[in-house]
């Protein structure tokens, strides 16, 4: 089954723009692409902490695929969602480069971080960039081999407000990534399932600057082994 028929995305009017007001760059619902068996969302449609902040990052404006770039932070978070089909399983990254002068980055883990619903458990895989070469796009994780898997289990309403922060403490630090099955409870309502994703590294306060990020993706695929899977906690 393709993507069309699983991804529930709102398709805003061009001639509308999101007026951004704050530091923080707030999602526009119409910064993706559909094709074939993925969507690739447009830094446009990212949450970005300190995202309007030109002393951090660069303003994005332009087309709609304009890239994001990070001129410095110490605090790097990115994230985006999407409505899904429910019982699916999908893989999600971002496909990023790095500028001949980046920095920061040297023995730094960077977390691409999935969950279904706002009180999902969070699945995550880590990423170093120091030793990538400079102006090459890659996916990550996917460039480690190992894609981060979830599966889309359909949650019950969720109505909580979301925190200012989508993360306030690293992933335990374990020799292989987590692996584990997003649920909600069984009781309520019924809904659609909605995959929250991101990029983060708020915990080592290092700065780090130099990074672009193309896009984010995800696409539908096959179910994770459940042998490779491992508890987050």
């Amino acid at each position: 089954m393709s993507l069309c028929s699983s991804f529930f995305i709102q398709v805003l009017d061009f001639s509308c723009p999101i007026m951004q007001t704050g530091p923080h760059h707030a999602a526009e619902e119409d910064a993706f692409r559909e094709e074939n068996n993925k969507v690739e969302i447009y830094p446009r449609g990212f949450k970005i902490t300190w995202g309007n902040d030109e002393r951090y990052w660069k303003k994005l404006e332009g087309e709609i695929k304009c890239e994001a770039e990070l001129k410095q932070v110490s605090w790097l978070e990115v994230a985006c969602s999407t409505k899904v089909e429910s019982g699916k399983t999908y893989k999600v990254g971002f496909e990023v480069s790095l500028k001949p002068d980046a920095f920061g980055w040297k023995d730094v883990d960077v977390y691409v971080m999935a969950k279904v619903g706002k009180s999902g458990k969070y699945i995550y895989k880590k990423f170093q960039l120091h030793n990538v070469e400079k102006l090459t796009k890659i996916r990550i994780p996917d460039a480690l081999n190992e894609p981060l898997k979830i599966k889309a289990t359909t949650p019950t309403s969720d109505k909580s407000k979301s925190p200012k922060s989508e993360v306030t403490s690293p992933p335990p630090d374990k020799s292989k990534s987590s692996k584990i099955k997003a649920t909600s409870p069984t009781t309520g309502k019924k809904e659609s399932p909605e995959i929250h994703f991101g990029l983060y590294e708020v915990w080592n306060k290092k700065w780090k600057g130099g990074l672009i990020i193309k896009h984010a993706f995800i696409e539908e695929t096959e179910p994770a082994d459940p042998k490779n899977e491992s508890s987050s906690s």
